[in-house]
């Protein structure tokens, strides 16, 4: 009876077990179906390789020039400084000011004369009576007597010359015709100082134009003699070169020194009639020109240390080619060996 029940149930377990493995089977198939298929890998498209863009110049002939160009000031070539040779005076009025219209013998400043004018009147009263004495000495026939009021006469003579100086010597009188370009700022009342320059009168008929050199190294290609273009709006006309820094007169004046190692001085030739003293005017001067040689942009230019060559482009492939370096500006250079006419070169 036992073993007839053992065998039932063991039957009735594989049973069980077959239908449990059926449904995990069924699950498993029916769980991999809800997953979503994987799509296949898509090939990376072809893409066109992007040819290279070159900056090309073709080699030619032409005309290189080495050039200054700036902006000149007219200034006069002929000043006059006016100053005291005396301290100590007082200033009484300043006459003139930058831009006035002076000629010979005009007053420019008036020192304080500290009643000298007074002391000259009296002077000159002195001098009279003493001309009369000698005079009347001189007709009373004592040779004498005649002889020492004449030297009476003499010395009040010196003397209202004298004072007449020191009076002539407190007023600033114009040298020369011309315009004020400089006051010193004298009010009233403040002492005079000896040889310092108080009035600078110039000559506006005698000009040349000065012109500061941005760059110090141009200085080494200017030489007296060059021509000079020169343009105020459309008018255009010519100059020389009349005055470089390595020409510059010797001077122990400091400033003086500074201002010519920097200044280049042009004289118009054939200048307009209505020039004035501080107009600015364009100036432009050739230092150095070559004419139907080989010239190349600037950027075609390589250097490694000492060594100068272009990458010259020969159908697909390009190749380093030394060359020699001639004139060279801000733009362009001059080859004067290693290239030739027609060639392609590669810009930088």
């Amino acid at each position: 009876m036992h073993w007839r029940m053992d065998k039932l149930s063991m039957k009735a377990s594989c049973k069980t077990l077959l239908a449990a493995g059926m449904a995990a089977a069924l699950l498993l198939t029916s769980g991999c179906s809800l997953l979503p298929l994987e799509e296949e890998p898509l090939q990376p498209p072809l893409v066109k390789p992007v040819k290279e863009s070159l900056d090309t110049y073709e080699v030619k002939r032409g005309t290189i020039a080495k050039q200054v160009r700036g902006s000149g000031t007219y200034e006069s070539t002929k000043l006059a400084y006016h100053q005291f040779t005396e301290n100590g005076a007082r200033v009484r009025s300043v006459l003139v000011k930058a831009g006035d219209e002076v000629k010979p013998g005009d007053i420019l400043v008036q020192l304080d004369l500290d009643e000298l004018d007074v002391q000259l009147k009296q002077r000159q009263l002195e001098l009279e009576k003493a001309k009369l004495a000698a005079d009347q000495a001189k007709a009373s026939g004592d040779s004498q007597d005649a002889k020492l009021k004449a030297m009476e006469y003499d010395i009040k003579q010196m003397q209202v010359e004298q004072t007449r100086k020191k009076i002539e010597n407190r007023t600033l009188r114009a040298t020369i015709a011309g315009q004020v370009t400089f006051v010193d700022k004298l009010q009233p009342g403040d002492l005079a100082t000896a040889y310092k320059p108080i009035v600078i009168v110039a000559d506006p008929h005698v000009v040349r134009l000065s012109m500061s050199l941005s760059n110090p190294n141009e200085a080494a290609d200017l030489s007296v003699g060059m021509e000079a273009t020169l343009k105020k709006g459309n008018v255009t006309y010519k100059g020389v070169v009349v005055q470089t820094p390595s020409s510059a007169p010797r001077t122990e004046d400091k400033q003086e020194q500074e201002k010519n190692a920097k200044t280049v001085y042009v004289e118009p030739v054939d200048k307009p009639d209505d020039v004035k003293m501080g107009e600015n005017v364009d100036i432009l001067i050739t230092t150095k020109q070559k004419e139907d040689t080989i010239v190349i942009p600037a950027r075609g230019l390589r250097s490694y240390f000492n060594r100068f060559y272009v990458q010259v482009l020969d159908g697909e492939s390009r190749k380093e080619v030394d060359v020699e370096k001639g004139l060279e500006t801000g733009s362009e250079v001059e080859i004067v060996k290693g290239l030739k006419e027609g060639q392609t070169i590669i810009l930088q």
